[in-house]
């Protein structure tokens, strides 16, 4: 006798519709992986937007060194300036430019959120520096440069590291 072709046919259909699709077991592996793979990508992604950013800070007292150094070289006796107001990377005004009066701005703050000061300026060395809370667990995020420096100094390296257990748990 001959088997008919239809009826395993039918019968190998149905299995195979029990058999598709995922199980729970499955699913919860996938989600699992996916949860420990972001769990490494999202903190070195935040530290690299930290570093980013602390490198805008960066950038700006680059600027800030050079117009010292204009400074410096264009006003008699020679001196550094005291304030930022008296710095074009930092002011606009023309007053505070051309006259470097006390009422010229003190601070400035950069578009990613350092608060930029002028620390100690004289007739020898100035000192500039960029500082930003990035975290509360962490201590204040601070970049100097001075005139004897080429590059600037970062005196908080560990300040723009995130944890995500930090995150979670404080």
């Amino acid at each position: 006798m001959v088997a008919d072709p239809s009826i395993d046919l039918a019968r190998m259909g149905d299995e195979m519709a029990r058999d598709s699709g995922f199980t729970l077991v499955e699913m919860m592996i996938v989600v699992g992986i996916a949860a420990i793979l972001a769990s490494v990508a999202l903190p070195a992604y935040i530290n690299y937007i930290n570093r980013m950013n602390q490198g805008d800070a960066v950038t700006v007292l680059m600027n800030g060194k050079m117009d010292q150094e204009s400074f410096y070289e264009n006003y008699f006796p020679h001196h550094y300036a005291s304030t930022l107001g008296c710095l074009p990377s930092f002011s606009k005004d023309p007053n505070c430019l051309a006259t470097c009066g006390a009422s010229c701005a003190t601070t400035w703050t950069t578009g990613k959120g350092y608060l930029v000061t002028v620390i100690a300026a004289n007739t020898v060395d100035f000192r500039l520096q960029a500082t930003k809370q990035v975290y509360s667990y962490r201590p204040i995020d601070n970049v100097t440069m001075n005139s004897t420096n080429n590059n600037p100094i970062v005196r908080s390296a560990t300040a723009i590291g995130f944890s995500l257990f930090s995150t979670l748990f404080h």
